[in-house]
């Protein structure tokens, strides 16, 4: 669970940071539009998680070890694509 709040403390800094340097609405609103999709994926973490897992019974297994790489590597290409999307848009 710590690593979720490392996820989402890496996101609003870079955020934070954003807005602060540029003030505009139009940086604010990618930042909201990346902060929210990062959400969805969370959300679609623990349905899986709380749902499908259990359902299955794969919680405490290693048959879902497969998911979770995928979600990380889902998550980490997110923030680096949007990190990169909010230089771009400070630097201009």
């Amino acid at each position: 669970m710590e690593k979720i709040f490392i996820a989402a403390l890496a996101f609003i800094s870079v955020g934070i940071f954003s807005f602060w340097r540029h003030r505009t609405a139009k940086l604010f609103n990618f930042f909201l539009f990346w902060f929210f999709c990062f959400f969805v994926l969370l959300s679609f973490d623990l349905f899986m998680e709380a749902i499908v897992f259990e359902w299955l019974k794969w919680n405490g297994t290693d048959k879902n070890d497969w998911f979770f790489i995928l979600w990380w590597g889902g998550v980490i290409t997110w923030f680096l694509w949007g990190a990169r999307q909010l230089l771009q848009k400070i630097s201009d």
